[in-house]
């Protein structure tokens, strides 16, 4: 089910989402000890961010800090494209990129 909607350049619905990311954190701190954690590409909406303060909490000591960077298209594009050599991502071609974005 999530595959499809990768496949599709869909963002994957907010509940699995988030639901994901907190097992993913659960078992990571448990097995390494380890509380901090760079999450690349989320949230991508607002429904994400809202979504994670609906199941992580709305405290501001609970907060996580993010970064925000741009690039042009292009740049985007030729990364996406050289990922996709290596990675055996069914999103990692042009058509699921340009939904994407």
């Amino acid at each position: 089910m999530i595959e499809e909607y990768i496949t599709a350049g869909k963002i994957v619905p907010v509940v699995i989402t988030v639901k994901l990311l907190q097992k993913a954190m659960n078992e990571n701190t448990v097995t390494s000890g380890k509380v901090n954690f760079l999450i690349d590409g989320f949230p991508r909406s607002l429904e994400n961010w809202a979504g994670y303060q609906e199941i992580f909490g709305k405290e501001e000591k609970d907060m996580p800090t993010m970064v925000f960077f741009e690039c042009p298209l292009e740049e985007l594009e030729k990364r996406i494209l050289g990922r996709a050599k290596y990675s055996g991502r069914s999103d990692d071609n042009v058509e699921s990129m340009r939904k994407r974005f």
